[in-house]
């Protein structure tokens, strides 16, 4: 039987302790075309912390409004919690015992704390 690295997804419920994180910070995904980078805004990475452990990682969620904005962030007195709707965890990568990781989700909305 062979594998894929398609076959080692999982979601994110199924790794992370919590089900809402807080947002750090918000970058545009651009869209490339024949290795170039254009300006067509496909998507936003948002940076979120796990509050249970305090990890923290990148998602990707496509669109082309973001949820939150860096502004949002850093002008709030209260952190910004968020939600992941079917997040996924995709190795992209494994060499010398380690295996990169990128995170996708289909959405992100903001929680009233």
């Amino acid at each position: 039987m062979y594998f894929t690295i398609e076959d080692f997804q999982k979601g994110l419920d199924e790794i992370m302790l919590s089900d809402k994180f807080i947002v750090k910070g918000v970058t545009p995904v651009y869209a490339y075309e024949n290795g170039k980078r254009t300006d067509k805004i496909q998507g936003y990475r948002y940076t979120l912390i796990d509050p249970e452990v305090y990890e923290t990682f990148d998602i990707k969620v496509k669109g082309t409004n973001p949820v939150i904005t860096n502004e949002m962030v850093t002008d709030r007195e209260n952190r910004v919690y968020v939600a992941l709707e079917n997040a996924i965890i995709k190795p992209y990568k494994i060499e010398y015992g380690r295996v990169s990781c990128s995170v996708v989700a289909d959405s992100i909305r903001v929680l009233s704390e």
